[in-house]
């Protein structure tokens, strides 16, 4: 299940589906028969596809397997981290009408997921 050329990270204007919906999809394809095969679709962090150029700390590098969104106001993460001490958590994260740079709320999202990291 390789990821397909040209498609998007499936966000939509309509809001039409929220943060623990998405969240609950990503904990019930970890458990699947199918988890080896998904996983390995999802760019790492650092390393890969979209995420090439989040977590590029050595620290971070390699922890987060995930999917990047955004539309016009809106960013969005998703997918799995590995925390320090071993622990695979799921996570999603949608920033919806901001209005500062996008930049600016990419770069919270990144900290936040960092923490996660760290502490867990």
């Amino acid at each position: 299940m390789a990821s397909a050329p040209g498609f998007g990270s499936g966000l939509s204007p309509n809001n039409g589906i929220s943060a623990r919906l998405t969240a609950g999809l990503l904990v019930y394809m970890y458990n699947s028969k199918d988890s080896s095969v998904f996983l390995s679709s999802l760019p790492a962090a650092g390393e890969s596809g979209t995420m090439k150029n989040y977590f590029r700390s050595d620290v971070f590098k390699g922890r987060v397997v995930a999917k990047t969104g955004s539309i016009s106001g809106v960013r969005a993460f998703g997918g799995y981290v590995t925390t320090r001490s071993g622990k695979t958590m799921a996570f999603t994260m949608i920033a919806n009408g901001f209005t500062v740079p996008w930049r600016q709320v990419t770069d919270r999202m990144e900290k936040i997921i960092e923490e996660l990291i760290i502490t867990h």
